[in-house]
């Protein structure tokens, strides 16, 4: 987000004069509930500021729903002047489609592979840090 800051400025899109200021101002205010959480572990349940978790969750919502208007108003800007970023643009889309409507990869998990693995293999799939359908490729190995 810091380099996303420091271009933003630069270039000309529709809210502009409101996007970037709020993005930044967005940036600040996360980085602060970060540090004082950081702060916060070192003190007693007790002591600890109650409502950080959730301002931080609201934070995080406001951020990602930020970024996702800078793009798709980046994305209409930059629209049908040159080919090739159109297509990247087409396959962003089809990406994000996809992601936002299949099952996440540890739904997926629980039920598929369960016909393929011993409950061994099944553990060290899932124990994978962002592992993917296609992460478990290289795991299903079968013996005669």
């Amino acid at each position: 987000m810091v380099r996303a800051l420091e271009l933003l400025p630069s270039i000309d899109f529709p809210q502009s004069g409101a996007l970037v200021p709020e993005l930044a101002r967005l940036d600040k205010l996360l980085t602060d509930e970060q540090k004082q959480f950081w702060e916060d572990v070192a003190k007693s349940k007790d002591q600890r500021r109650a409502g950080l978790p959730k301002e931080y969750m609201e934070t995080t919502q406001g951020v990602l729903e930020t970024l996702d208007k800078l793009s798709n108003i980046l994305a209409a800007t930059v629209n049908h002047q040159d080919a090739v970023i159109d297509q990247l643009l087409s396959i962003r889309q089809s990406a994000g489609l996809l992601r936002n409507t299949i099952p996440g990869p540890r739904n997926v998990t629980a039920g598929t592979l369960s016909k393929f693995l011993p409950f061994s293999g099944q553990m060290r799939f899932t124990r994978l840090p962002g592992a993917g359908a296609s992460a478990c490729i290289p795991l299903v190995v079968r013996s005669s």
